[in-house]
């Protein structure tokens, strides 16, 4: 039988107390390692059973929205088709309407002088007839007409009518009316005026 060296004895020994503490030390951080995951749990799970039975007392009703009760509602109002009343039934002032225009007149003003009125008058004469018109003082040829055989000239200037018949024949010519002029040798003169509005002969 051989006998131990007392070094190697000593060098076992040492690795065999490290052996221990190794062991001693890993079992120890095991034991709190695994304990305080215990408790991390633990006050989870309080925590989960304080959270869960607080949201599992909410009451359903308390999530919803407030029923909305029936009120009855009342149609609108639709607008009013009568006439609208008077200012005066309303406690307000009178209305006030426009005053009707009044028509037009034809008539002129009173201060303006009325217009002239048109006189007609015929003249007959050997050579023919004439007839002129007078609107105040201003005198106008209407028409002439002349005889057979017979030609006539006329001048007018506003304020007299001159018509000159001739005797295409030569035959000698006879006054048909006081106011014309016959020289006897197939000529009469005629002159017109307006005396008072009137067409009118002169001498």
């Amino acid at each position: 039988m051989t006998r131990m060296d007392p070094a190697r004895g000593k060098v076992l020994a040492m690795v065999a107390a490290w052996l221990a503490t190794v062991l001693v030390v890993g079992g120890a951080t095991f034991v709190v390692v695994s304990a305080a995951g215990r408790d991390v749990g633990q006050v989870s799970a309080l925590r989960t059973v304080v959270v869960d039975p607080a949201a599992s007392t909410t009451s359903p009703a308390a999530t919803r929205p407030p029923a909305s009760r029936d009120v009855p509602t009342s149609p609108a109002p639709r607008p009013s088709t009568s006439p609208h009343p008077d200012a005066t039934e309303a406690g307000g002032p009178p209305a006030t309407r426009p005053a009707p225009r009044p028509a037009p007149s034809s008539r002129p003003p009173a201060g303006a002088a009325p217009s002239p009125a048109t006189h007609t008058a015929s003249f007959t004469t050997a050579g023919g007839t004439v007839v002129a018109t007078c609107t105040g003082s201003v005198i106008r040829r209407r028409s002439i007409t002349v005889r057979d055989g017979w030609r006539f000239e006329d001048e007018l200037d506003g304020e007299s009518l001159k018509v000159h018949f001739t005797r295409d024949d030569g035959e000698r010519a006879t006054a048909a009316a006081p106011s014309e002029t016959s020289d006897g040798d197939g000529e009469v003169e005629l002159t017109l005026r307006c005396v008072g509005g009137v067409p009118t002969a002169v001498s």
